[in-house]
């Protein structure tokens, strides 16, 4: 495991209503190569309070996988096209990475790499 110090990788979240919803952000994130990958967890329960009432809601969380720099441009991206009113968007910060895998990220998100 080595420590991303030059553009560290960050694993961000947002949920989404369904699968439908989910697999097409996800799917434009990585054409877009704003995200190396994504992993869409298919079901989760959300319990929040949304204008004054307490909403209970079965959910798909989605989790991407990109560096630290892509992460202004992934929010306007998401802003733009997620079908919330106010998406989730949670960035964590990763403390280290397997080398191998931080270096087929970076390529996976560098406009320049090839498909």
């Amino acid at each position: 495991m080595q420590k991303s110090t030059d553009d560290p990788t960050i694993l961000v979240m947002t949920n989404l209503a369904d699968t439908v919803q989910a697999k097409a952000l996800a799917t434009a994130l990585v054409e877009s190569r704003l995200v190396a990958c994504c992993n869409i967890l298919p079901s989760i329960w959300s319990i929040y309070r949304w204008q004054d009432e307490i909403c209970e809601e079965n959910e798909c969380l989605l989790l991407m996988k990109t560096l630290s720099s892509q992460y202004s441009s992934l929010t306007v991206f998401i802003k733009e096209r997620h079908p919330y009113d106010v998406p989730e968007l949670i960035c964590i910060k990763t403390d280290a990475i397997m080398q191998e895998y931080y270096l087929w990220l970076k390529q996976q998100v560098s406009p320049n790499s090839p498909c």
